[in-house]
């Protein structure tokens, strides 16, 4: 663990707070590996690099999901 988890609940019930790699894996049920991948193929949900370390907004993580919704039929 790399000490980024710091989240916080705003009053309209959504997270706000920088998760670890790790993390933002387990929240989007993804490897880690496969948000490196992505990271370095210019894909994936957006990220924050603090020095060595690489974080991933909560914020960014829900709006990325939230552009993959479909209607079912892969729309």
């Amino acid at each position: 663990m790399n000490g980024f988890t710091a989240v916080l609940i705003a009053p309209d019930g959504r997270l706000h707070g920088i998760l670890s790699e790790q993390e933002a894996g387990r929240y989007l049920d993804l490897a880690p590996g496969t948000l490196r991948n992505w990271r370095t193929s210019g894909r994936g949900p957006r990220h924050v690099q603090l020095g060595r370390r690489v974080g991933y907004r909560v914020e960014d993580l829900q709006a990325w999901t939230e552009q993959r919704l479909t209607d079912g039929r892969g729309r």
